[in-house]
């Protein structure tokens, strides 16, 4: 594995990573990290946590190329501005992309740097102590740092009753919540190449997600009965179909959905009753009952989002309906068998799969991201508006500025105008003033 450090220009929080491999078979990632530099913790295991871990029983060296470990699979690490956090990529059972790189080599962006570190080698011992770059020569992986933008902290708090709009020393540019990227330089590497290149690429500005906006979102407790298989005992295996099942389930929900919907997740809670958490090695008959959730988001027509339970019932009908349409016309046993057969091996389980039945229980309703909460207009006449157009700097810090009621933003910045901000929902306090 490869060790090195990451430096946050501004505060970014890590998600995951992208790395590049020769193709093979048995990928197992680990992926640890430490406060600070690496120091002279390379070999010492007690100095680092564990982020988390994925697998790859087949990976092409042409196709999905780097492979992005999955963000759900890792913990996040958020980084200030001028912060130094280290990390350590292990792979037991394959190896990835490693270059060697000259003592203070950096690769880096307007958000962060990468610093090239140590190497572990061979790949069949975490934290093995025999540790490559101590001297001159450094190590770099080959692939992306992955990350979206944290909460840059204000440097000051403005006046209780500014008489202008209040100065802010730091205004971020824009916001997002997707995942930029920072990929390492590709030079010589210890295999055979794939189109390396020669400077890092930076990623363009990522764009706002849409469903951060007013959102219905629905969850939809689910199960199906398969036959003619018998889970894999081998955990990359038990992985792969289960991963598997749920993209296609999660491909065919999303048959009808049109731009406004999206199948936000398909996960699979248990077999035959026995809770799935990724580490399940228990051997599974002929058939098995498979219970899942599916997660679909609908952005909001109103600001309010209005009508959300009959837009709830609605898209859960439509869903459920093709679902049910898919297990009683075979199609969605023919799309799994389809995706198993090109899976390879790991997913030989599935070959002779068949759905015998399914059902879906009662839809569960939440709202996300609504706009309803209330900020201080300070381009005039406003007082306390809630129609989600409030400045970037505020949806950044909404804890100081924007707040749940319409009173309690009036109370906290126009208590001298009260009634006028408050307007049709002023009531008197009863108590006397001096005119």
């Amino acid at each position: 594995g490869v060790l090195f450090e990451v430096t946050a220009k501004r505060s970014i929080l890590i998600q995951t990573f992208a790395v590049k491999h020769f193709g093979g078979n048995g990928f197992n990632f680990h992926v640890f990290t430490k406060s600070g530099s690496i120091g002279s913790s390379y070999s010492d295991a007690s100095a680092w946590t564990k982020l988390g871990q994925a697998s790859y029983g087949t990976l092409s060296s042409t196709l999905n190329n780097p492979v992005t470990l999955p963000s759900q699979n890792l913990s996040p690490v958020m980084l200030n501005a001028g912060e130094t956090q280290s990390f350590y990529i292990a792979c037991v059972g394959n190896y990835f992309r490693v270059h060697e790189e000259s003592a203070g080599t950096v690769v880096e962006n307007s958000d962060a740097s990468i610093a090239a570190g140590l190497n572990k080698y061979p790949y069949d011992t975490l934290f093995h102590s025999s540790t490559q770059g101590l001297g001159s020569t450094k190590y770099m992986f080959q692939g992306k740092l992955i990350y979206s933008y944290g909460v840059e902290p204000p440097s000051a708090s403005p006046s209780d009753i500014p008489s202008v709009v209040p100065s802010i020393s730091t205004e971020p540019t824009f916001i997002s919540k997707a995942p930029s990227d920072v990929p390492s330089l590709s030079v010589k590497p210890t295999g055979a190449p794939i189109d390396p290149t020669a400077q890092p690429t930076i990623s363009t500005a990522p764009t706002v997600d849409p469903y951060k906006e007013a959102t219905i979102q629905i969850s939809i407790p689910s199960q199906l009965v398969l036959s003619g298989f018998q889970m894999p005992t081998s955990q990359v295996k038990i992985n792969t179909v289960l991963t598997l099942l749920a993209d296609t389930i999660k491909a065919r929900a999303s048959v009808k959905l049109n731009s406004n919907q999206r199948v936000k997740s398909v996960k699979i809670l248990s077999i035959n009753g026995v809770p799935f958490n990724g580490s399940s090695s228990r051997r599974l008959q002929d058939s098995a009952l498979i219970e899942y959730e599916i997660i679909l988001e609908e952005i909001c027509s109103t600001s309010k989002c209005d009508d959300s339970q009959a837009v709830a019932n609605a898209l859960y009908q439509s869903v459920t309906q093709e679902m049910r349409a898919s297990i009683d016309d075979g199609s969605l046993t023919t799309a799994i068998v389809q995706s198993a057969q090109a899976s390879g091996a790991d997913a030989d389980a599935l070959l002779s799969a068949a759905v015998e039945s399914g059902d879906f229980g009662e839809v569960v309703t939440t709202i996300i991201g609504l706009l309803g909460d209330f900020y201080p207009d300070w381009s005039g006449g406003g007082y306390c508006l809630n129609d989600g157009n409030e400045p970037d700097y505020m949806k950044l810090n909404p804890s100081l500025w924007v707040y749940s009621t319409r009173s309690s933003c009036c109370t906290r910045y126009y208590s001298y105008a009260y009634n006028d901000c408050m307007g049709s929902d002023a009531v008197p306090s009863g108590k006397y003033y001096p005119d």
